[in-house]
């Protein structure tokens, strides 16, 4: 975010607890993503990086917007010599997880204050004659969000033509806090003509609870849902934690620029302080057909258990210097970039030397293509969530402990990509096609259910990705942008010593996307949008086995919406005096999943009398409404 790296909440476990994200649109300018070969400017990374810049406006403008979803205020101004922007946020899913499959009270609220300021040094007003080589700039965010939720009740079928029922009736509640806040302070200018150099200090501080108390009976059966007869398998389980996790993050950076003709020079070096600690103490008892699971006969076990008590401090020193050459040649124009980074951890002592280069021709006889090829030798150093390995002593109970012996996880990349720019019924359109492939090594074994990524603590595997990205982006009818894309990709991954490859959890080996917009000629007000997702499911593993994996059934979506727009040419009233203030005012109304297709998000673990596990699919919402109205004020 504006050359700084934004960290996020850790003991996120599903997503009916996600939130708001970091990024606020209203306040976004521009959008930069990379799916590998990105510059050394962007750090240590292995898979992608996702690049925003927030605006500067240079005039007054503001939005108010409210919907069945939450509710939203920004306000922007700026001239020449300052800019400042405020969002504040306000979404509830409480609506949306009502269409669940388990029945409860649901109770999210998620609330975000986020504000950017830039002014130049010595400035007074837009007429001003001083003219300051230094500009400042001010990024602040906080976020809080609550997630408290009581089951009821949940019954489920599946398992197609031997179609099984699972109902569940709940006790207990969860209660979930997330609080986080983010700053940076900035000061950008030129010393000459041709050096520009920048100084950022900024800080990242999260306080998150995560407690919940919930047993359940279930009842597993062959009957239609409600009944209880030729039932397989009962059951009691009871899951508990308190988890809590509270980190600080608080970096110095130095950047630079040197431009001199066809060439350009950047560099950069920063320090980071982070300081964490952790509490987790979260188990889950079973009971099948009157034993405790798993059963030994001499014992009464936990079904899962996980206690650890850990804080670290650590401190790490990185550098970057990169540059850029461009040269025109018969052929076209070259554009040559190379440089590397450097990294440091006091936590292991290691040293991680990350050397990238990459290279673009735009040919001669046809300018509107470009052509780009990138590979580098790229490291993921660890952070706090990676470093927990897990001991399982004699009672059964998974205790953490940091691992100081974890290496960074490595990859080699070999990106190939094209932009091509055309006009087709008088309009631009781009088509981007980009093909790449990493390997890599020294990696961490992992396992996702729902949005929790859980990690081995270990550099125990290896694996490797390779796939390709095509979108075509433009406007269909004038003013009205669509898009449509479509990826392949495959992603593997096994254990040190194992010739066994498995698909890694987030491998997805086809996906196709789409968003259309149109209106009537006659009605330019009245817009229309249709988006799709079409995407292979991903794989699942059965518990506390990484070798025994499925794959979700395929992931279908269907999403539509409408837009009317009043302004001053579409309507009389907003000519009026009283009116003056407001620039224009939309009404919009979305259906959301408009089949009603069930996707599967997770699966719950259950036994039968025989000891048989059975994977009862956790489903999406179903068809869902919304109804949206915003207001833009000059």
């Amino acid at each position: 975010m504006n050359g700084i790296e934004v960290h996020r909440p850790l003991l996120i476990r599903s997503g009916q607890q996600e939130g708001l994200s970091f990024v606020n649109p209203e306040m976004v300018e521009n959008v930069g993503f990379s799916a590998g070969g990105y510059g050394a400017q962007y750090g240590d990374k292995m898979s992608s990086v996702l690049d925003i810049t927030y605006k500067r406006p240079q005039a007054f403008e503001a939005s108010i917007s409210a919907s069945l979803l939450g509710a939203q205020l920004y306000v922007g101004h700026g001239d020449s010599t300052y800019s400042q922007m405020h969002g504040l946020r306000y979404k509830t899913s409480k609506y949306m997880l009502g269409g669940l499959a388990t029945t409860g009270n649901y109770q999210p609220t998620y609330v975000d204050y986020q504000t950017y300021i830039t002014w130049k040094v010595g400035a007074k007003s837009q007429e001003s004659r001083v003219k300051s080589p230094w500009t400042m700039s001010f990024l602040g965010n906080v976020s809080q969000n609550d997630y408290r939720f009581t089951p009821d009740s949940l019954s489920e079928s599946f398992g197609g033509q031997n179609a099984k029922n699972l109902s569940i009736y709940y006790e207990g509640q969860e209660k979930d806090r997330f609080l986080t806040a983010f700053a940076a302070l900035g000061a950008k200018g030129k010393v000459s003509e041709e050096v520009e150099i920048g100084f950022d200090a900024s800080g990242f501080y999260t306080n998150e609870r995560e407690n919940f108390d919930i047993t359940g009976e279930y009842v597993l059966s062959n009957a239609p849902a409600g009944e209880i007869t030729d039932a397989l398998g009962t059951g009691l389980f009871h899951q508990h934690a308190r988890n809590s996790l509270e980190a600080g993050v608080i970096t110095v950076a130095h950047s630079g620029k040197w431009s001199k003709g066809n060439n350009e020079l950047i560099w950069g070096v920063s320090g980071q302080a982070e300081l964490i600690r952790d509490h987790i103490s979260e188990w889950e008892w079973r009971d099948s057909a009157g034993y405790s699971l798993p059963n030994d006969g001499a014992s009464m076990e936990l079904y899962y258990a996980m206690r650890g008590d850990s804080a670290m401090r650590s401190a790490r020193v990185q550098g970057y210097i990169q540059n850029q050459h461009k040269w025109n040649t018969s052929s076209g124009q070259w554009i040559l970039t190379a440089g590397g980074r450097i990294q440091w951890w006091s936590w292991n002592n290691e040293v991680l030397p990350s050397p990238r280069a990459s290279v673009e021709w735009i040919p001669g006889w046809k300018r509107d293509l470009c052509f780009r090829l990138a590979t580098g030798l790229y490291y993921q150093a660890p952070f706090y969530k990676e470093l927990r390995d897990t001991v399982t002593d004699a009672l059964g109970v998974t205790r953490i402990q940091l691992n100081k012996d974890l290496r960074a996880q490595r990859s080699v990349h070999v990106v190939l990509g094209g932009d091509y720019y055309f006009r087709a019924w008088g309009r631009p359109f781009k088509l981007t096609a980009e093909g790449y492939y990493k390997y890599i090594d020294r990696m961490e074994s992992y396992t996702v259910d729902n949005v929790r990524v859980r990690y081995s603590g270990r550099n125990d595997s290896q694996g490797y990705a390779g796939g390709l990205d095509l979108k075509l982006y433009g406007e269909l009818v004038p003013g009205a942008d669509s898009w449509i894309s479509f990826s392949t990709m495959v992603a593997r991954q096994r254990l040190v010593g194992s010739t066994n490859w498995i698909p890694s959890p987030t491998e997805q080996r086809f996906n196709f996307s789409m968003l259309f917009q149109d209106y009537i000629p006659r009605l330019p007000q009245l817009k229309f949008h249709l988006k799709m997702q079409f995407s292979e499911g991903q794989p699942f593993y059965a518990p506390r086995n990484n070798l025994s994996w499925g794959r979700m059934p395929t992931y279908k979506r269907i999403d539509i919406g409408a837009t009317y727009t009043f302004n001053a040419q579409t309507a009389k009233f907003m000519r009026a005096p009283s009116a003056k203030h407001v620039k224009q005012w939309a009404i919009q109304f979305e259906v959301f999943n408009l089949v009603g297709w069930r996707n599967v998000n997770s699966y719950f673990w259950v036994a039968d009398a025989y000891g048989i596990q059975w994977a009862s699919p956790n489903y999406l919402t179903g068809r869902r409404y919304n109804l949206k109205v915003t207001v833009d004020l000059r």
